[in-house]
């Protein structure tokens, strides 16, 4: 689902908690074979956060917020790790 901007929501159904990274691996794996695949003068990449929901722990708003920080600290340490600059990481307060 188109979130906003270049942000989209992933809803996985009856997936355990425990196979989350194991799905968020696969995506990294499906843009890393991309980049290799086309040979361009940039790399696609992806900056991803998630979160369990349950309607009895809070609202969509708290749910989304926490699905934000835990994207952007991913795109935090992307930056850092490749040493570019953050500031196309703007959004992280």
């Amino acid at each position: 689902i188109r979130y906003a901007g270049d942000e989209f929501i992933i809803i996985l159904k009856k997936t355990k908690p425990d196979d989350v990274p194991a799905v968020l691996e696969s995506i990294n794996r499906a843009f890393d074979a991309f980049n290799e695949k086309h040979a361009v003068d940039y790399n696609l990449s992806v900056a991803m956060g998630y979160q369990v929901f349950d309607i009895k722990d809070r609202t969509m708003d708290e749910f989304m917020n926490a699905i934000d920080k835990e994207m952007y600290k991913s795109k935090r340490d992307f930056y850092r790790s490749a040493r570019l600059p953050e500031e196309s990481a703007a959004g992280d307060a």
